[in-house]
């Protein structure tokens, strides 16, 4: 084989090598020098520039293919290595080793990883294709040096309109300069997979996530404290970073609340499923329940990322994870932990005239009847009033414009049945699935699908390359399958008509997977691409871990993510 295509940055380096020589090659920086705007130009490959630093850099190359029609065989080798000199090593180590048995060795390493899991299959409607397609998604997701850490996507969404050519760090800058995508862990997309992997039995994944999860948390000595409006202010231990680079490093730097309780609740399923020694993460669970109850359940940023306030899904999360805390402050002898958690989880969920529903149902609201969960409540000073009957304004990112908070819906209500809170036939909850499916909800060939809340503006035009409305998101679909299971339950439904209540969902899961079986963050809701993933993250972790819950809950006939704790009485 001979020279091949080098890219590098400090001590990782990468050589993509044929076993035919290339015809030519040129490197420049993506939608300005690249190969593919000089091909699209002309479908010549006209510029040979031989290097390109720092910034988005493409590498193209032209293979010294004969012009004759016929069958032309060749064989590919990318590899890693610390330098570019022992990366092209590699790649003729592989050629010389023989690539059959390279790879016979990959995909019997696969294939007994599959085989050692639980087989849901029969769960889908597709005999398994996707299913075992989104194992070897999820799993792929992790970094191969940092054990447990799981990025979100490895992509940049719309990433042609997200480019930092030309941008050189300077010593000391920080990575966030560049654009970051969502090759970054973030704490809930973790959690999210991590409770994927024990749908499947593949609980090992499931610890190695926590334990990156301990690893990321912040200490006592870490700082400056959180501080918003200089009205909520509390140190950082215990607390987690919105998302972290794979080596731990903090990247965009804010905090949601859901994302500290979740690795709670992480905690006390595997310490459930007798798979982890609960004292050896007693320090996480603690300081990350002591955060919780005293700085929730307002939250700086909820799921969506956009917003300060209270919402309904972050604060499902926070009752969940200080109910879980409860039971292992319980088990730990800690009874004064244990019976604060349990306090502050119940006043929240049943306070009188001062609870979630106080919080966040309003009453007055446009659509429907008026009565439903709103999206957040209190989004523009740290000491808002909470009250979801007011007039006040939210000002959507986006470009989306100024509402009324009350008019804004969202999901988010269904993670309080998902998560035990309320349970599926709670009038509130009954009421509101009406004005989400009034409103959101869009009946497309393929199924259901949501948007994530009305006048959403997270999406970009590919011909202007602006902000657009924001499309469908698949894994609601998969939410919104598992609030049917649970709904079903509760109504005494038999096997068969709980069956038949998932059913649509996980059919429309699978409709919208590429061809290539990626499960995507958007999908269009209308159009000759109707149904087909947007520019957005393709594939997205969490999507594909919504689906495996979605059919291990199928074939559970309950809600996979459901924790129903006994009515104890407060312990003294």
């Amino acid at each position: 084989p001979g020279m091949g295509l080098f890219a590098w940055q400090d001590n990782q380096a990468q050589a993509l090598v044929a076993s035919i020589p290339l015809r030519k090659a040129s490197a420049g920086f993506a939608g300005f020098s690249d190969g593919w705007t000089d091909l699209h130009d002309n479908h010549n490959l006209d510029t040979h520039y031989e290097l390109a630093l720092s910034g988005d850099v493409v590498l193209t190359g032209e293979l010294e293919i004969s012009p004759e029609i016929g069958r032309s065989e060749f064989d590919l080798v990318l590899s890693f290595a610390p330098s570019i000199e022992e990366a092209y090593r590699v790649a003729q180590q592989s050629f010389s080793h023989g690539l059959q048995s390279s790879l016979e060795q990959y995909t019997t390493q696969w294939q007994s990883y599959q085989r050692g899991l639980k087989d849901l299959s029969r769960s889908s409607h597709d005999s398994g294709r996707l299913f075992r397609a989104s194992i070897a998604m999820i799993k792929s997701m992790e970094d191969k040096t940092y054990e447990g850490a799981f990025v979100a996507s490895p992509t940049i969404p719309w990433g042609l309109n997200n480019l930092d050519w030309n941008v050189e760090l300077r010593p000391g800058e920080s990575r966030n300069k560049l654009a970051t995508g969502y090759h970054l862990v973030w704490p809930r997309d973790l959690f999210q997979m991590a409770t994927s992997f024990m749908a499947i039995n593949d609980y090992n994944s499931a610890i190695a996530s926590l334990q990156y999860l301990r690893a990321i948390q912040y200490g006592p000595e870490d700082g400056p404290d959180w501080n918003y409006d200089n009205i909520r202010r509390h140190s950082r231990n215990g607390s987690f970073p919105q998302n972290v680079w794979i080596d731990g490093e903090s990247a965009w730097g804010g905090l949601q609340m859901d994302e500290v309780a979740m690795p709670v609740v992480l905690v006390y399923r595997l310490h459930q499923a007798g798979k982890i020694a609960l004292h050896e993460y007693w320090d996480l669970t603690k300081r990350a329940s002591d955060f919780v109850a005293d700085f929730g359940p307002w939250t700086p940023q909820e799921r969506w990322e956009e917003h300060s306030g209270v919402s309904p899904s972050t604060v499902a999360a926070q009752i969940l994870g200080l109910r879980c805390a409860s039971e292992l402050a319980r088990i730990m002898g800690d009874t004064n932990r244990a019976n604060r958690y349990r306090d502050v989880a119940e006043a929240w969920n049943s306070k009188p005239n001062d609870n979630l529903d106080s919080w966040l149902f309003t009453t007055t609201g446009r659509h429907g009847n008026g009565r439903y969960y709103e999206r957040i409540e209190a989004t523009n000073r740290a000491d808002q009033i909470w009250n979801p009957n007011d007039d006040a304004d939210i000002h959507l990112h986006n470009g989306a414009g100024t509402k009324k908070e009350r008019d804004i819906v969202d999901g988010g209500f269904l993670e309080l049945v998902r998560f035990g809170v309320r349970n599926a036939l709670h009038p509130n909850v009954l009421e509101s699935v009406v004005v989400y499916d009034r409103t959101i909800r869009v009946n497309l060939a393929g199924g259901p699908a949501f948007f994530r809340y009305n006048h959403d503006g997270y999406n970009y035009d590919e011909e202007t390359g602006g902000t657009a409305p924001g499309m469908l998101w698949p894994f609601l679909t998969g939410e919104r399958g598992h609030y049917e299971l649970q709904k079903a339950r509760e109504l005494g439904s038999s096997r068969a008509n709980i069956e038949r209540s998932v059913e649509v969902y996980v059919r429309a899961m699978e409709n919208f997977a590429t061809p290539s079986l990626m499960l995507p963050e958007q999908v269009w809701d209308s159009g000759p691409r109707v149904g087909k993933s947007t520019g957005a993250a393709t594939p997205l972790g969490w999507t594909h871990g919504e689906y495996l819950k979605l059919l291990r809950s199928r074939s559970d006939q309950k809600v996979f993510d459901r924790i129903e704790f006994s009515k104890n009485k407060r312990r003294h």
